[in-house]
């Protein structure tokens, strides 16, 4: 073989042998992102190490096609949503690895779950696996025991119990409890009939040790008032133990309104001279007077301790309140004396203030009425301009997610990375609805072709304008392809119609409050 004829040889198997390796190489690349394997070291957890949170676990995985646009995230289920595990600033997790973590009750009935999710640039999840930690059987050497049940309370007031504003705060434990088993406050009625004592709370799950404070009905006649706590089996509704308050005697006091008003300015009374001979004789009975009620200190951060003091003088009744920002009154200093103190951690729900007030009547039924307040340091600031508009402090700082959003011809939709919601949002009647991006990668089949010019919506949001015929109806075609940007969001302090602000790809400020939303 002469010596062109080799060099064109070793050319032709170069050739093949680069082609081969630059084709092997595009197949890797189109492998699409996928996890192969998630699991936990952990085969089940009881309820009771669930609830105390100390339990340790790994979590591993093994993905295959993950790039470098690509993302992995933990997330584990609490309170009826995924919470990312992991902070914003941490660092990225990698395509095959562990992660150490504590397992958390999910403060709902379901057993413990963690989520692995690959999505892409614009937060869209691209594959999703669940791992659940499941609930050991019964221990049948703990039985079912409410460990205790106890208030400090020891009566209530007629007037309160009337007004719907009475409260008893309580505290108890139960032990052995399993996960089917649900904790029910309620006062039993003359008739022998129940009623709920409970206040509205976002989720139904409640903790098997804890405190709270329960909402008592009025009875007839000044019977006392029985309130008891029954653990039922939430499948079926059966009772398996109960425990029993001692009963609360209910008394005759002045109440004041609910709703506090501004005290008028004070009249100072006239001053009598005293009798002869230094007889008492002629004198004006010794009018009620509040001498002190103030605020320690005046400014405290969200959840501080505030130190109310008073003295008030020639009072036959005297209550002190902390008031619900709504108005309604809230805590009460239990059996205040003519003069004293009273100290309290201010909920955090308490983003501006913490208005305490005071109500003294004397023998003779003058009344006088007091307000002192606490002013909430506001730790954040809101990420738009406000107009010059007071708004309520904001609960949160704010957080930006990945997101995605496409305009229809009579709305719009939007995605949440971080929670897999999806926002529909109808221009014409500023209603909201709220959906589930249940959306797994699979062929979204469409009954109807656009008009020239519309679009259909792809993926989550299709499978959502597909399944909800009154989605649909309301939107109409997409006008826009889906684009994927980083949204801001905040939620607003207001302990009611609390608002979610978010932004739009424009830049344009939003926020959703119940069923409707706004431009800002």
């Amino acid at each position: 073989m002469n010596r062109p004829q080799v060099s064109m040889l070793l050319i032709v198997v170069l050739l093949a042998l680069t082609g081969g390796a630059s084709s092997a190489a595009q197949g890797a690349q189109v492998l699409p992102p996928t996890i192969i394997s998630f699991d936990v070291d952990v085969d089940s957890i009881t309820l009771a190490d669930a609830e105390a949170g100390e339990t340790p676990a790994r979590l591993t995985w093994q993905t295959v096609g993950v790039q470098m646009s690509h993302r992995l995230t933990l997330y584990a289920y609490r309170v009826n949503r995924w919470e990312p595990m992991l902070p914003p600033d941490a660092e990225p997790l990698p395509a095959t690895g562990e992660q150490d973590f504590v397992i958390q009750h999910a403060l709902t009935f379901s057993p413990p779950m963690i989520s692995l999710v690959i999505a892409d640039a614009f937060g869209q999840v691209l594959d999703q696996r669940i791992v659940i930690i499941p609930y050991a059987p019964p221990d049948e050497t703990v039985p079912l025991n409410i460990d205790s049940f106890r208030t400090d309370v020891t009566e209530l007031d007629a007037a309160a119990l009337a007004a719907g504003t009475a409260r008893v705060p309580v505290t108890w434990e139960v032990s052995g409890r399993q996960p089917t088993m649900h904790l029910v406050f309620e006062q039993v009625l003359e008739s022998g009939s129940v009623a709920s004592v409970e206040l509205p709370r976002p989720n139904l799950w409640i903790p098997s040790r804890g405190e709270g404070v329960l909402a008592p009905l009025p009875t007839a006649s000044g019977q006392s008032v029985r309130l008891r706590l029954r653990v039922v089996d939430i499948r079926d509704g059966n009772t398996l133990a109960v425990y029993a308050l001692p009963p609360l005697p209910v008394v005759q006091r002045a109440l004041p309104p609910a709703v506090p008003t501004v005290p008028a300015a004070p009249v100072s009374p006239p001053v009598s001279a005293p009798g002869q001979n230094g007889s008492s004789q002629g004198r004006s009975p010794a009018p009620l007077e509040v001498a002190l009620f103030v605020v320690t200190p005046e400014t405290i951060p969200r959840g501080g301790l505030v130190t109310v003091s008073w003295d008030v003088r020639n009072a036959a009744e005297l209550g002190i309140w902390l008031v619900e920002p709504g108005g309604r009154l809230a805590q009460f200093a239990p059996n205040p004396a003519p003069q004293g103190s009273w100290t309290v951690a201010v909920p955090s729900s308490y983003v501006d203030a913490a208005t305490f007030m005071l109500f003294a009547s004397d023998a003779a039924g003058s009344q006088v009425q007091e307000t002192a307040i606490a002013d909430v340091i506001c730790p954040y600031v809101y990420f738009f301009d406000t107009c010059g508009q007071t708004l309520t402090c904001p609960l949160e700082a704010v957080t930006t997610v990945q997101a995605a959003y496409q305009e229809f011809e009579r709305g719009a939709m939007i995605w949440r990375a971080d929670t897999s919601d999806i926002y529909v949002l109808y221009r014409e009647t500023g209603l909201v609805n709220r959906y589930r991006d249940t959306w797994r990668g699979e062929l979204v089949v469409y009954d109807e072709t656009p008009p020239p010019g519309l679009i259909k919506p792809d993926r989550g949001f299709g499978r959502v304008w597909v399944d909800n015929p009154q989605v649909r109806a309301g939107l109409g075609w997409a006008t826009s392809f889906e684009q994927g940007y980083t949204m801001q969001h905040q939620r607003s302090g207001d302990l009611k119609y609390a608002r979610l602000y978010l932004t739009l790809p424009n830049g344009t400020v939003i926020y959703l409050v119940e069923n409707t939303w706004k431009i800002w």
